[in-house]
C-alpha cells in the first residue's frame, strides 16, 4: 500500500546550488526556475565535453523524486504564482469523488470516510490551491468555475496512480495476441486500449485487425484471430456484451443537410448492414434519399458529416464533434440497438489474451450497457 508520504506531489520548483549540485531552499519566482533549467542544460554539455555521460546527471542525482518532479511543473491559479504547498493525491481522489456525486453524502460512502471528514479534506484543498472548488447548495454541491477547471487534471492524476499500480503489481506477459474489431472503435476505443496495454506488457507483440463484425467472425473461426469485438443483435445471446452502443443517423450542426429531400447520405460499399438496417430505417420512416458519399470506413462516414456533405449512420460515442445525433424530434428513427460483443477463439484462449480482455473492458465500460433513447 502506497503510504501517505508517497503520493504528495510538491508541485513547485526547487532552488540549486548548480557549482556543488546541492539543494538549498524552494524559491518562489518563475525566474529561478528558468535559472534551475538553464544550469541543467548547462551541466548536461559540460558532462559531453569533458567525456562524462554520468555528469549530465548530477543534478537529479541528489534530487529526490518528489523534488525532481517539484522541479518541472507548478501548478497555477488566479495570480499567475505558484503554490508552495503540496497536492495530496487523496484530496484530488475525495474531490473527484465529490463532483461526480454532487453530494458531500454520497461521496463520502464512495471514498470510505465519514462525511466531517471528507468535509474536512475539501476544505483542505481548498486551502491548499486558494479556490472555491464547489458552491454549497440547500441540497448538495455544485462546481464552481475553478473546480471545473480541475477534473480533468484530478482525473489524468488518480488515473495515472491506477494504472501504475496495476503495471507494478502484474507481472509482465510476453508473446503474441491477435484481436479483430469493428472499424468503428479504431479512432477512439482502440487507441486507448492498445496504450494502456502495452505500458503494462511491452513484451507482447499485437496483431490488429479493422474490419466490419461478419468478416472477423470468419476470420475467428479461420484461427486468423484470438478475439474479435463486433456488434451484435440485441436478441443474441452469444458471446460477452461489453456494451450497448446504438447506432443513429448524425448531422452536422453547422448545416441543415438533414433537412434535404432527398435526403443526402453516407453509405457503406460492401455491408450487408447498410441495406438490412440503415437504409430500411429510412424507408420505413418515409424519408427519400440519394448516396452523396460511399466509403468502407467509418472514419470517411466522420469526415462526411463533418463537412455538411451528409447524413450518416454512426455508433452513438463515435459522434465527432460539431455533430449531433437525430433523433424522433426530428423525423428520424433510431437505427439498431446493437450490443458490442466480445469473442473468443473456439481453440482456447491463454494469459496474454485474457489480460487484453480485461484492458478491452476497461475500456467500454464507460460508454456503458444501458441503450440510451434516440434522442
Amino acid at each position: 500500500m502506497i503510504g501517505q508520504d508517497q503520493h504528495l506531489l510538491d508541485l513547485h520548483p526547487v532552488k540549486t546550488d548548480v557549482a556543488q549540485d546541492k539543494i538549498v531552499g524552494a524559491p518562489q519566482q518563475t525566474s529561478e526556475r528558468v535559472a534551475l533549467e538553464a544550469a541543467a542544460m548547462q551541466g548536461s554539455q559540460r558532462g559531453r565535453q569533458a567525456g562524462d555521460p554520468g555528469h549530465a546527471v548530477n543534478l537529479g542525482r541528489d534530487l529526490t523524486f518528489d523534488q525532481r518532479i517539484a522541479s518541472m511543473a507548478a501548478i497555477r491559479f488566479s495570480d499567475g504564482c505558484a503554490m508552495s504547498l503540496p497536492l495530496d493525491s487523496d484530496l484530488l481522489r475525495s474531490f473527484l469523488a465529490v463532483a461526480e456525486t454532487g453530494s458531500m453524502t454520497s461521496a463520502a460512502g464512495r471514498v470510505g470516510r465519514t462525511q466531517s471528514a471528507l468535509s474536512m479534506q475539501i476544505r483542505r484543498l481548498e486551502e491548499v490551491l486558494g479556490q472555491s472548488l464547489f458552491d454549497r447548495l440547500p441540497r448538495g454541491v455544485a462546481l464552481t468555475a475553478r473546480g471545473r477547471q480541475l477534473i480533468p487534471y484530478a482525473r489524468q492524476v488518480a488515473r495515472t496512480l491506477e494504472e501504475a499500480g496495476i503495471a507494478l503489481r502484474e507481472t509482465p506477459l510476453d508473446g503474441p495476441i491477435r484481436i479483430g474489431i469493428c472499424d468503428e472503435y479504431g479512432g477512439s476505443v482502440l487507441p486507448r486500449v492498445l496504450s494502456r496495454f502495452a505500458v503494462r506488457h511491452p513484451d507482447v507483440d499485437v496483431f490488429v485487425r479493422l474490419d466490419y463484425s461478419a468478416p472477423q467472425l470468419k476470420a475467428l473461426e479461420a484461427d486468423e484471430i484470438d478475439l474479435a469485438v463486433v456488434f451484435e443483435p440485441a436478441d443474441s445471446s452469444t458471446g460477452e456484451v461489453l456494451c450497448i452502443d446504438p447506432t443513429v443517423w448524425v448531422t452536422s450542426r453547422a448545416h441543415d443537410i438533414h433537412l434535404s429531400r432527398p435526403l443526402p447520405i453516407a453509405v457503406y460499399r460492401r455491408s450487408a448492414w447498410c441495406q438490412d438496417h440503415a437504409l430500411r430505417s429510412l424507408a420505413q420512416a418515409g424519408i427519400p434519399w440519394r448516396a452523396a458519399f460511399d466509403s468502407d470506413t467509418s472514419a470517411g462516414f466522420r469526415s462526411a458529416v463533418s463537412a455538411g456533405l451528409a447524413v450518416v449512420p454512426l455508433s452513438r460515442s463515435t459522434i465527432p464533434d460539431g455533430c449531433r445525433a437525430l433523433g424522433p424530434e426530428d423525423g428520424f428513427p433510431s437505427i439498431d440497438a446493437s450490443r458490442v460483443v466480445l469473442k473468443r477463439n473456439p481453440r482456447g484462449t491463454n494469459e496474454v489474451a485474457e489480460a487484453l480482455v480485461e484492458a478491452l473492458r476497461e475500456a467500454f465500460r464507460p460508454i456503458g450497457l444501458a441503450a440510451p433513447s434516440a434522442a
